[in-house]
């Protein structure tokens, strides 16, 4: 050990008891209304549920790719305000084009 090391104490400071305060208080700080965790956890569960329902119960490979990604634009990229029954027309008509628009593209690819 050199000379400008000894006496110093090699000793990890002591944790606080709960571990996640500090996590917990710094995303109060940052979301305080927790919109943008609420809206990565909703496409945190949709988007591999909507690739898989895609790619193992329809068998389609180019559906689960575009329902993944659809899936992840809708839910993230789109900004909706106001309350659920306020979003859930305008998502519904986005989806129905976007559902329109694929089968239009992947009518002439597949057949």
């Amino acid at each position: 050990m050199s000379a400008a090391h000894e006496g110093r104490s090699l000793s990890v400071p002591a944790r606080s008891v709960r571990p996640l305060a500090g996590a917990a208080a710094w995303l109060r700080t940052r979301d305080p209304g927790y919109a943008a965790l609420r809206r990565a956890t909703r496409t945190a569960l949709v988007m591999p549920a909507m690739f898989a329902l895609g790619d193992v119960v329809i068998g389609n490979p180019i559906l689960a790719t575009f329902a993944a990604f659809g899936s992840f634009a809708m839910l993230l990229l789109v900004e909706s305000p106001g309350t659920i029954r306020d979003r859930s027309p305008r998502s519904r008509t986005v989806s129905r084009a976007g559902a329109w628009l694929w089968s239009a593209w992947s009518g002439p690819v597949i057949t």
